[in-house]
């Protein structure tokens, strides 16, 4: 997965979702969690800022495809840590179950 996906691809995958495959990757974080990254047709998906979008725990990517309006999508095939995890931005929900930035970064 060399091309990256932005979060307008995941909310046009949200459109035309017979168009589009999003998948939820597992990233191999032994003893640290678990992380998550998306797929929009097999590329990563990235913030605005070129940064890989990351999720701490399955709820967070979930809700964040809910909010997203994606309906229709898969799980991915696992990522170790070293090809993707500790290059992104990550997210989980706060006390409210709103999503934000991690305090911490999955380095």
């Amino acid at each position: 997965m060399g091309n990256i996906a932005t979060w307008l691809d995941l909310a046009i995958a949200s459109a035309r979702p017979a168009d589009y495959r999003v998948r939820i990757h597992n990233i191999d974080r032994p003893g640290r969690g678990s992380c998550y990254a998306l797929s929009v047709n097999n590329r990563w998906l990235h913030t605005g800022a070129g940064e890989l979008t990351l999720f701490h725990g399955i709820g967070t990517a979930l809700h964040f495809l809910k909010t997203a309006g994606v309906g229709e999508f898969e799980p991915g095939r696992g990522v170790p840590q070293s090809t993707s995890c500790g290059n992104g931005n990550c997210f989980c929900l706060d006390k409210q179950r709103r999503l934000a930035q991690c305090a911490h970064r999955p380095r």
